[in-house]
């Protein structure tokens, strides 16, 4: 909007105008398309509905997307208030990446006509209702929001649902680039991706015996061609339970305990891997857990 805002101000014997109720809607649209634009990041809202989920259907020959709102980087919401089935075809998308994208679309509908008097007819409703495409052509994610990609393989034929949504294949539903903003309390596996997690043994130093007393326990998280992507991980360890005397509990000084980072080392076939370093520096021998998130 151009200017300052104005709102409309009724008063007795006030006669509204066609323009003035226009007026009234721009002011309360833009002024919710400014404050989403600039308080609330664009993406999926996940925990609307079905969160816009794709899925496969038809035996792989077409895609259903859920139910679901999105709000784009120009503030605008993009409310899916039903499913919906897009067809496509495999065999003429051979090798390439299919995007299934979302963007803001309005019409106007329920027309009220005017035998007399053509001027006094006119469209009683704008109807909001987001397009859904497949393209061939990456989104911005400013205006155009992915919710969904396929990297179709030379021999494709149809598209599948992943076996392991974290590590989609070719001709799988990926989801891993889709943009999802936390909501209020928002959890870090909404902005973020579990790439490892489990248990390790982590023997102190000095230990109470054993050949990997005092010794760093690696845990492999992934391996990567070098990039100029970063790679930004956050790891979170905490001890399960002891296992040594407790008595040596007695023994641990200030500083001393478990400590951990992460690690990117060169691999012989000119890759990158990237390791969890847990170490020990307390007597006391422990169990620990462990989960590695990487941000999207």
């Amino acid at each position: 909007m151009d200017g300052a805002f104005k709102r409309i101000n009724f008063f007795k014997g006030f006669a509204t105008t066609a323009e003035d109720w226009q007026a009234a809607e721009r002011y309360h649209s833009e002024k919710r398309r400014l404050h989403n634009k600039y308080f609330h990041p664009p993406g999926v809202i996940v925990e609307c509905l079905d969160g816009l989920t794709v899925t496969v259907t038809r035996d792989g020959s077409a895609l259903r997307v859920g139910p679901g709102m999105a709000l784009n980087g120009e503030g605008l919401e993009l409310y899916l208030p039903q499913p919906l089935e897009l067809e496509l075809n495999v065999q003429n998308l051979r090798s390439k990446t299919i995007y299934v994208t979302i963007e803001p679309h309005e019409k106007q509908i329920d027309f009220r006509d005017n035998s007399f008097n053509s001027d006094y007819a006119g469209f009683a409703f704008i109807e909001e209702l987001p397009s859904v495409t497949i393209t061939t052509d990456p989104p911005d994610n400013k205006t155009k929001l992915e919710l969904a990609r396929v990297e179709l393989s030379s021999d494709a034929k149809v598209i599948a649902n992943p076996k392991d949504s974290s590590k989609p294949v070719k001709n799988e539903i990926n989801t891993l680039f889709v943009t999802k903003p936390r909501g209020a309390g928002g959890r870090l596996e909404d902005v973020a991706q579990v790439v490892t997690e489990g248990t390790a043994d982590i023997f102190g130093r000095p230990a109470a015996g054993g050949m990997d007393q005092g010794k760093p326990v690696m845990v492999h998280i992934e391996s990567a061609l070098p990039s100029s992507d970063h790679r930004f991980y956050v790891a979170s360890v905490s001890p399960l339970e002891l296992r040594s005397d407790k008595a040596l509990l007695d023994q641990v000084k200030q500083h001393h305990g478990l400590s951990w980072q992460i690690l990117a080392q060169w691999t012989k076939d000119n890759k990158i891997n990237y390791d969890l370093q847990l170490f020990n520096s307390s007597p006391v021998d422990m169990k620990v857990c462990y989960k590695v998130y990487r941000f999207r």
